[in-house]
């Protein structure tokens, strides 16, 4: 944990060189911090993964759409109050998207879609996993939606 947040600090004045921290970590060390800068980045990041219009989640029939769910979930949560109503309609809507396609309609041809529904309904699969992550952290920011928040 010593080095956390050396490498967040890195990572924000040299993100051409960073490739494993990922906008929660910005979002957990503006949290530590109260820096804004970092809430910004990490905004800045989860609206990048936003802008793809789920491309790269359907690209991999939603393995690793867990990641960028946690992210958003993340980032909704510790940076809400700097998050316009806007924003966190587009973060929600985001989130819920994702589940939608995987849970009920499949507008992309997914292969696990069709058949038997392994990916979703097989704790043996590793899609599973990830596909119940994406689930539970859209169901609780969904939850939060509703709530009012306070830092």
């Amino acid at each position: 944990m010593d080095d956390f947040p050396r490498l967040v600090q890195t990572c924000y004045t040299n993100p051409e060189y960073c490739y494993i921290v990922q906008p929660w970590a910005f979002a957990l060390y503006y949290m530590i911090t109260g820096n804004v800068n970092y809430a910004n980045r990490a905004i800045s990041l989860v609206d990048a993964e936003i802008a793809d219009g789920l491309e790269e989640e359907r690209n991999d029939f939603f393995l690793h759409a867990d990641d960028n769910v946690q992210d958003c979930a993340y980032v909704f949560d510790w940076c809400y109050n700097m998050l316009s109503d806007s924003k966190k309609a587009t973060y929600i809507d985001y989130m819920n998207r994702i589940v939608q396609e995987i849970y009920v309609e499949d507008p992309y041809d997914n292969p696990f879609f069709v058949d038997d529904r392994w990916a979703t309904n097989d704790p043996g699969n590793n899609y599973y996993y990830a596909q119940m992550q994406c689930a539970t952290f859209a169901a609780l920011q969904r939850t939060v939606r509703t709530t009012s928040r306070s830092l």
